[in-house]
């Protein structure tokens, strides 16, 4: 059967598995002619047959960018295909990640500006100027995210290549389902850290004040990112990318659900207050995120997560406050303007 990077065929009781640096096994029975791969990042190819002249050549490990077809290889006899592992579904449907990715932005964007549109009661002709304003970031930073991205994308390369990272330490007997739902908690927590970084030190701060400086939050402040902290922020994500050692697959669906949950959490829709304290407990809300963008300490400083919420609960960052006493912005002129301004709200 072909495979996007290799082939695994048999041929005269031959199993013949090829790619870059391929190798090819003899089997001396049909009965038990069949290959397995086994994805572990990395690849485990076993051959199975009655008699190994060396037992040393029944596995070999090729890196991450060179994975051949996973799957059993089926034989004369009838041997079933194995189930397709979940990294290998997910290669094929992140095949071209840079349209997806912004696919799936611009949809969820767009929906909800629509649906805050529909139900705040903020004029149109406000929200589109307002909308305007914080898309214009969007034309410094994204040229330099673009470049960004490939940086990133090829440093998960090369962790593949070298097996290197945090992960590459764990027993080859870990299945890849734990390997990633372990690396997705990890990188939420590291975008945490990050986070925290921003707010704390003096030279990052005065790069991501931009983002906090609107005094009307709605999904359109999500794109609101001085190009400065584009720079930073990748440069953190190649970093944690390198030290924990994350796949392009994990790291891709990482990012996009990321995106999403970004623009969620800074929509001026917000939950009623029973689900969205409960919701608390788990993922972050746009109640949660609201309270971070308040104009005074120390709310500025709390409610940090991006994803999940607890790490907000382990490190004393988590707080609370109601819609009512939430006043968007960062500066007093920015909150009274705020305030003044026909047709916003500054708590919605």
């Amino acid at each position: 059967m072909d495979c996007d990077q290799g082939r695994l065929h048999r041929s005269a009781g031959v199993v013949l598995m090829w790619d870059q640096g391929g190798a090819t096994y003899p089997n001396s029975s049909d009965d038990y002619c069949f290959a397995q791969a086994v994805m572990d990042y990395g690849v485990r190819v076993a051959t199975l047959r009655p008699a190994l002249a060396d037992p040393g050549q029944q596995t070999i490990r090729v890196p991450h960018d060179r994975l051949y077809c996973r799957g059993v290889a089926r034989s004369a006899h009838g041997l079933s295909l194995g189930a397709r592992p979940l990294t290998e579904a997910m290669t094929e449907f992140f095949s071209n990640t840079a349209s997806l990715q912004l696919g799936i932005f611009v949809f969820v964007c767009v929906g909800l500006w629509a649906a805050e549109a529909l139900v705040m009661p903020t004029p149109i002709g406000v929200k589109a100027r307002h909308a305007r304003g914080n898309a214009l970031f969007i034309l410094s930073a994204l040229p330099i995210q673009l470049v960004m991205v490939g940086l990133c994308m090829a440093a998960s390369r090369w962790t593949g290549e070298h097996r290197w990272g945090l992960v590459y330490l764990l027993p080859d007997a870990v299945p890849s389902l734990v390997r990633f739902v372990g690396l997705f908690v990890l990188l939420d927590m590291l975008d945490y850290v990050y986070h925290v970084c921003m707010h704390k030190v003096p030279v990052f701060w005065k790069f991501h004040s931009t983002h906090h400086r609107d005094s009307n939050i709605d999904v359109s402040t999500t794109v609101r990112e001085h190009p400065g902290e584009t720079v930073i922020r990748n440069a953190f994500l190649i970093l944690w990318v390198l030290i924990v050692g994350a796949p392009v697959e994990v790291l891709i669906l990482r990012q996009t659900f990321e995106s999403a949950m970004n623009l969620w959490a800074h929509t001026a829709i917000r939950l009623p207050s029973p689900t969205a304290r409960v919701m608390a407990w788990f993922i972050v809300t746009p109640n949660f995120h609201h309270v971070h963008h308040h104009a005074r300490q120390p709310y500025t400083d709390r409610n940090y997560g991006d994803v999940f919420t607890i790490w907000d609960r382990l490190f004393g960052t988590f707080a609370f406050m109601p819609k009512s006493d939430i006043i968007f912005g960062l500066e007093l002129a920015s909150v009274t303007a705020a305030r003044s301004r026909p047709g916003l709200s500054p708590a919605l």
